[in-house]
């Protein structure tokens, strides 16, 4: 995860809001339809723009990050609004959660990892979450530029449907496949597209 760490701190540092004009993901605006309060963990919360949001309303949040940088910038955002945010500088694939939590939110992770440890970070998030909690994650899917620019590539990208199936035994909430920009620039300087998939799902309050 070295160069990873290297590629988000590189943009952290070059860039005043890296994603999303800072704003919320809307699916993690969402969360407040169906819970107004508990324990949060974001894995990969970067600056810190859904952890904020999520604080701001009362939650009791944790954000981890691989990024020193990012983490640094969602403190120091933290700081000056007087929010209180427990913060971790980890790699996913190594990070243990403390505790089990009410949420648990991940966007635009997975594409780091394996298929392999994709797939056990979203089962070691589920097995995290507490009865009734909520998971909310984000994933570019197979059906978009960053995976057709390489194919042969072990990272995870899903085929269209398989997060929701990947949550067949929760009762999902809500349930999206829409097509958005990166970051990241074609070779004639427009913007990378990619179908990303949504999921809101609740845990079942018995298995």
């Amino acid at each position: 995860m070295g160069k990873i760490k290297e590629y988000y701190n590189k943009i952290y540092t070059e860039n005043e809001v890296a994603f999303g004009g800072g704003k919320v993901e809307n699916i993690v605006k969402d969360i407040l339809k169906y819970k107004q309060e508990g324990s949060v963990l974001e894995i990969g919360a970067g600056e810190g723009r859904n952890s904020l949001f999520l604080a701001t309303e009362g939650f009791d949040v944790e954000a981890m990050d691989v990024s020193d940088r990012g983490i640094a910038k969602l403190q120091e955002s933290a700081d000056t609004k007087g929010l209180k945010i427990k913060t971790h500088v980890a790699d996913i694939t190594l990070f243990t959660p403390e505790r089990s939590y009410d949420v648990i939110v991940s966007t635009f992770v997975a594409h780091h990892q394996s298929r392999g440890e994709a797939l056990a970070i979203i089962q070691l998030i589920k097995d995290q979450t507490n009865p009734n909690g909520l998971n909310v994650i984000a994933v570019f899917t197979k059906d978009g530029d960053f995976y057709r620019n390489n194919p042969e590539t072990d990272r995870f990208y899903p085929d269209l449907g398989e997060l929701s199936r990947l949550y067949s035994d929760w009762e999902v909430l809500e349930y999206s496949e829409e097509e958005g920009k990166a970051l990241q620039k074609k070779v004639d300087g427009s913007p990378m597209l990619n179908i990303v998939a949504r999921i809101l799902a609740r845990k079942p309050t018995s298995p």
